[in-house]
């Protein structure tokens, strides 16, 4: 039977091309049953435009994506807190397929829900708050007239505020929280995958079960479905799959 792999929160960052080597790599030892790739947001730092897509920094990781797609692999995008702005550059440069806020997957009699996360999040108030202004279309018209210069530099400062941030919050505000996952399960799934949360967790509820991804900051983790189970893979450390 054909496999399908979760993954997320790989934050590219032209500040760190090791990462970018090591999910190249990773990509392109995808093992042959692979049938579909769900890329879970946060695939970059920020994403802010065009340039982004023919960067020589992430060179490598997108001429991966494009190889598994022509070799008949499926790849879908859901987007992620920092990359929501990625659209057609990325899909042309890569072949991936550009999602919403979820992806559903039915494989082998289990059916998944799968997502990058922030959405579940829903004891951090401020941060839904935000993600609705950010979101809004004359937001999103405003910071797209901008010089690309300068949605960078706005990108990273948002970057560092952030970091400070979420590093301020309680964990009760950051985890995901159970009711949050059993909503999402009784619509008729069997497992919720997502990330954004970086603490790789299986966590089985009264519904069914909740399979969050870790980051990519340092080794790297991911999701696979075959045979009707769902099951973790990892990177032990930043030298190699």
């Amino acid at each position: 039977m054909s496999r399908v792999r979760f993954v997320s929160d790989v934050h590219l960052s032209q500040e760190d091309p090791d990462r970018a080597d090591r999910f190249a790599r990773f990509l392109g030892e995808a093992p042959s049953d692979l049938a579909r790739l769900l890329v879970l947001g946060d695939l970059f730092d920020y994403w802010v435009g065009p340039s982004q897509a023919a960067a020589a920094e992430y060179a490598g990781v997108l001429d991966a994506l494009a190889a598994l797609t022509r070799r008949g692999v499926a790849i879908d995008f859901v987007p992620g807190n920092r990359d929501f702005l990625a659209g057609a550059d990325l899909a042309a440069r890569t072949g991936m397929r550009l999602l919403g806020d979820e992806a559903l997957v039915d494989q082998g009699g289990v059916r998944v829900l799968a997502t990058h996360g922030d959405l579940l999040c829903t004891r951090d108030t401020h941060y839904q708050a935000y993600r609705r202004f950010a979101r809004s279309p004359l937001v999103r018209w405003a910071f797209g007239r901008l010089p690309e210069s300068v949605r960078s530099r706005v990108a990273r400062g948002w970057e560092r505020k952030s970091a400070s941030i979420v590093a301020a919050k309680p964990e009760s505000t950051t985890r995901i929280p159970d009711e949050a996952v059993e909503r999402a399960l009784a619509r008729g799934f069997d497992a919720v995958v997502c990330g954004h949360a970086h603490r790789l967790e299986r966590r089985e509820l009264p519904g069914g079960v909740l399979y969050v991804l870790g980051s990519w900051e340092s080794g790297g983790s991911w999701l696979d479905l075959a045979d009707g189970r769902l099951r973790f893979g990892s990177v032990e450390g930043p030298g190699g799959v």
